[in-house]
């Protein structure tokens, strides 16, 4: 039977946390969701000291595949140990396929989720729409589990459910995290994408251009220019939905 995809885990060489940091998840982020179209990422999750990958492609594809994406780790991370050879499993059905994913979104739950408070280190953000770094999988997944629902990806995020927030204190953090950054000082086009979007939701809650750059630190000249730019509907969504995930995570903090 062909094989319809690849799970792949990879373990580092020595026993420590590959993302011990925000920077790192984010990072880690950025070059996972930058693998090319050719290794047809689904998924994927970094909790600890592995890494887990779901490839929709051939089996010399997904080896090659792993590699990069290790290689990739490796060195923008500045990692000092590599990785262990690969172990690639191949998925042969739907129903495989659908568990493997649920399988490595539950990564967070089942290592816990102290390395990464906000659960971010894997493709589920990108899948409900909490980011926009990894947008091409969205299509990539639906078509290959056109029966997945939000609901069934929901069951493995850390809250009940996702509505936008409207807490601004919390607005550059949400920002730079739905494009997968640190932070919002780059010159970077996304990053002025997120100022951008960021300046037009304080100004929709009612509030001036000078509170809007004055809470993303962005010059009052610059605010003014960033509140015409177009922004994408889905990184406005996104941030909304970042704010929405925090507040409802202080909300269960609080409570518990």
């Amino acid at each position: 039977m062909t094989a319809i995809a690849w799970h792949v885990t990879s373990h580092l060489v020595q026993d420590r946390l590959i993302t011990p940091t925000t920077a790192a998840r984010r990072l880690t982020a950025r070059t996972l969701l930058g693998l090319p179209d050719r290794y047809g990422l689904l998924a994927f999750s970094v909790p600890d000291n592995h890494l887990h990958l779901l490839l929709a492609c051939d089996r010399v594809t997904a080896g090659r595949g792993a590699n990069k994406a290790e290689g990739g780790l490796v060195k923008r991370l500045q990692l000092s140990v590599g990785f262990e050879r690969a172990r690639l499993r191949p998925v042969e059905s739907l129903r495989h396929l659908e568990n493997a994913l649920h399988y490595i979104h539950r990564q967070g739950e089942h290592h816990g989720s102290a390395g990464d408070p906000l659960g971010e280190c894997n493709t589920l953000w990108d899948l409900l729409g909490l980011r926009v770094t990894g947008h091409r999988c969205i299509p990539r997944v639906r078509a290959a589990l056109p029966r997945l629902s939000r609901a069934d990806l929901l069951r493995h995020a850390l809250v009940d459910d996702l509505t936008p927030g409207s807490t601004l204190s919390l607005l550059p953090q949400a920002a730079a995290a739905a494009i997968a950054r640190p932070d919002l000082t780059g010159r970077q086009p996304d990053c002025r994408a997120a100022k951008a979007a960021a300046i037009q939701i304080v100004l929709q809650q009612g509030l001036s251009t000078s509170f809007a750059g004055s809470l993303l630190r962005v010059p009052l000249r610059s605010a003014h220019r960033l509140k015409r730019t177009p922004v994408p509907a889905p990184l406005l969504k996104a941030i909304r939905l970042q704010l929405g995930l925090r507040e409802a995570i202080g909300a269960q903090s609080s409570a518990a």
